[in-house]
């Protein structure tokens, strides 16, 4: 084991004895040592359910850049039906709508069938939204005169 792992074992060892000695409240143990709420939370629960040995755990997260929820053949799925979609001269529609409703004809469940927010998300992550602009689009700036001076009222 390294030592930054040592070190933390150390802390939370630390948090939990000052905690169960009842010398300290949590948040002096949490705001003493440096940490959160939820890391102590976190920990305290563990110490509970498992033991010292709950302590020992290491806390890792999920690795970055991989979907928690959904696999990644479902992102393909996504990313295939868009196209699909796009190819079809038939279709003049094809956004995050479009697809959920391509997702219920192909016969998926509501609990396999990615949110809305998150097909966006995936088709902007694989460069699939294009974004587009007004050509000389300019906004009003009020009443034009002519307009004004049709209606006969006058400033």
């Amino acid at each position: 084991m390294d030592n930054s792992y040592d070190d933390e074992l150390n802390l939370r060892q630390i948090a939990i004895r000052k905690f169960t000695e009842n010398r300290f409240t949590k948040k002096e143990i949490y705001e003493n040592l440096g940490k959160s709420r939820h890391w102590f939370e976190y920990w305290l629960t563990e110490y509970q359910t498992k033991g010292s040995n709950g302590l020992c755990n290491k806390f890792v997260g999920y690795p970055k850049g991989r979907t928690r929820k959904y696999s990644t053949s479902l992102i393909d799925e996504i990313v295939n039906i868009r196209q699909k979609l796009e190819d079809n001269p038939q279709e003049y529609f094809y956004g995050a709508q479009r697809i959920y409703q391509e997702f219920v004809k192909l016969g998926y469940n509501k609990e396999q069938i990615p949110s809305i927010s998150y097909i966006k998300k995936v088709l902007s992550q694989r460069g699939c939204i294009k974004h587009t602009r007004f050509k000389n689009y300019v906004p009003l700036k009020g009443y034009p005169e002519k307009f004004i001076d049709n209606l006969g009222l006058t400033c």
